[in-house]
């Protein structure tokens, strides 16, 4: 079952600055720990600032799933997490720990394109308009 893009959460484990070598062996790591967390997540492909980078998908609605979500955001240096509920988006910034709301998640048409977007494992691409 595919994950509600509308109700999620966004995480990569990638940094800029790193060798692809060691942000490939962070994202297999960042799986583990999801797993661990007992999260569903599915692998997705995004871009962020113009950087391509591998990321999940996350259902974590709320409370405990959202928290260790978050938890995982500061393990892997992550300068925020992109979450969305009810197709509001926003960026949790870990240093701060706090959210904001900046569009609505949706998904492009085959004519437009966006820097910043993800494509789901289905080839959905989606974007914050």
């Amino acid at each position: 079952m595919a994950i509600d893009f509308k109700n999620a959460a966004f995480i990569s484990a990638y940094r800029g600055g790193y060798s692809e070598d060691r942000n490939t062996s962070r994202h297999a790591s960042l799986a583990v720990a999801l797993v661990k967390f007992g999260l569903e997540f599915e692998e997705c492909k995004g871009e962020y600032r113009g950087v391509p980078e591998r990321s999940y998908i996350v259902n974590a609605p709320g409370g405990e799933s959202l928290a260790k979500v978050k938890q995982l955001a500061r393990r892997y240096e992550q300068e925020s997490l992109l979450l969305t509920a009810d197709s509001v988006a926003s960026l949790w910034f870990t240093e701060a720990g706090k959210s904001e709301v900046f569009g609505k998640i949706r998904e492009l048409n085959l004519t437009e394109e966006f820097e910043d977007h993800t494509e789901l494992a289905d080839g959905r691409i989606l974007a914050i308009v």
